[in-house]
C-alpha cells in the first residue's frame, strides 16, 4: 500500500475536529440524542473554527435533518439515521 496507512478509530467524534492528512474530518454531536451525551452540541461555528479551510471537510452528522446548518465549507456530509432512506 504505497504511501497509504490504515488507521483503526475507535473514537466517537462529539462536536470534534480530527485532521487526518489530506482531509479533516468533523463529528458532531446528535442533535436530538437519548439519553444523556455529556452536554449541549457546540453550534458549528465553534465546531469549524478549528477547521483547516484548504482541505476537503468530511462531515459526520447522525441526522440529516441538519443539513441545512451547513455551507459551502463543507465538502461532503455523511448521516446514518435515515428510517426511510
Amino acid at each position: 500500500m504505497d504511501g497509504a496507512r490504515l488507521v483503526s478509530v475507535r473514537h466517537l467524534l462529539e462536536d470534534e475536529v480530527v485532521d487526518v492528512g489530506p482531509f479533516v474530518v468533523v463529528g458532531r454531536k446528535d442533535v436530538r440524542p437519548i439519553g444523556d451525551q455529556g452536554g449541549e452540541r457546540h453550534s458549528i461555528e465553534q465546531v469549524l473554527d478549528a477547521v483547516d479551510s484548504s482541505k476537503p471537510v468530511f462531515m459526520l452528522d447522525h441526522q440529516p435533518s441538519t443539513v441545512l446548518d451547513y455551507d459551502d465549507r463543507i465538502d461532503l456530509i455523511v448521516s446514518g439515521h435515515t428510517h426511510r432512506g
